[in-house]
């Protein structure tokens, strides 16, 4: 018997008539005492074995399915919680157990056509990660839910179709905002969320860009949103969540090709270079952008 163990994690498949079940097994400190507690996922119920007092502790499931997400502090108080996804005949959303309150809260999604978390973060600065959840229903969009104050923040997105590059701060200030790429019928482009002040700066593009990363291209707080857009001509656009702003760096006339080779830092200073490689007939080369300096320079490689 070949016997696999992934992190702490162990996977095991339990029948029921009718029903099949993910059992799982954590390992997570969730009251706070500094023991590491087993967190089990049972055919009705979610347990958690507390070694330093012997004692279980039972969050009951009876019907319907039911898994954990992950197990995170949401509170700020000592003790991670466990997220758990649910849905039933009369309700579905996410509950945040908390061991060391002995407490659930729920959050329902029962208008929701589908919903599911896309990760947990901090958002608002404050002590406790926030869980990010994408959902559809009459509208599409975004909820921060914040459990240590049981606030729900929703961002709505829609018509169109929209997905979430990443999160991380991007401006510099404590909390990470949360970076859309949106496509609809009337514009298409990059939304940043800052939850913290429940504020979204919308940067309208046209056809063909993407993100290609991001990161601190200034030396300045605040990670930078590197986007390769061919909106007139191909040119490498770097966005300033911060300041609302936004360079621009030709890369060549129409029919000119390009790709980012390298986005580190080359000279030594704060903020990292984009260095690239242009194609334009039967000419090639290579170009370094110094976004804290706004200047673009030939180079022999990248």
């Amino acid at each position: 018997m070949i016997k696999r163990i992934l992190l702490l994690l162990i996977l095991t498949v339990v029948i029921m008539p009718s029903k099949l079940v993910l059992a799982a097994t954590y390992y997570a400190d969730t009251n706070g005492d500094g023991y590491t507690e087993t967190i089990t996922t049972n055919s009705n119920n979610i347990s958690i074995y507390h070694p330093k007092t012997n004692t279980t502790s039972y969050y009951y499931y009876n019907t319907g399915t039911f898994a954990i997400n992950s197990i995170v502090d949401t509170d700020g108080v000592a003790g991670a919680e466990i997220i758990v996804i649910f849905a039933n005949s009369v309700n579905k959303g996410i509950d945040v157990i908390s061991d060391a309150a002995n407490r659930t809260h729920t959050y329902s999604y029962n208008s929701a056509s589908s919903f599911s978390i896309n990760t947990t973060t901090d958002t608002d600065g404050i002590a406790g990660n926030e869980i990010i959840v994408n959902y559809t229903s009459v509208s599409n969009g975004i909820n921060v839910i914040c459990d240590r104050t049981q606030v729900t923040h929703s961002y709505v997105i829609s018509p169109g179709t929209y997905s979430i590059n990443s999160v991380a701060d991007t401006d510099g200030t404590a909390g990470n905002e949360i970076i859309i790429v949106y496509n609809n019928t009337v514009n298409q482009g990059i939304k940043v969320i800052c939850d913290r002040t429940q504020i979204v700066h919308d940067y309208p593009k046209n056809s063909g860009f993407s993100i290609n990363s991001v990161t601190d291209t200034d030396g300045a707080s605040g990670a930078d949103i590197i986007v390769v857009t061919s909106s007139v001509g191909p040119e490498i656009d770097i966005i300033h969540d911060r300041n609302q702003t936004t360079s621009q760096y030709s890369v060549g006339g129409t029919g000119t090709t390009f790709t980012i080779m390298s986005v580190r830092d080359y000279d030594g200073y704060p903020g990292a270079e984009v260095c690239y490689n242009w194609v334009y007939n039967t000419l090639s080369g290579y170009r370094r952008i110094t976004d804290r300096t706004k200047t673009s320079t030939d180079v022999p490689g990248c």
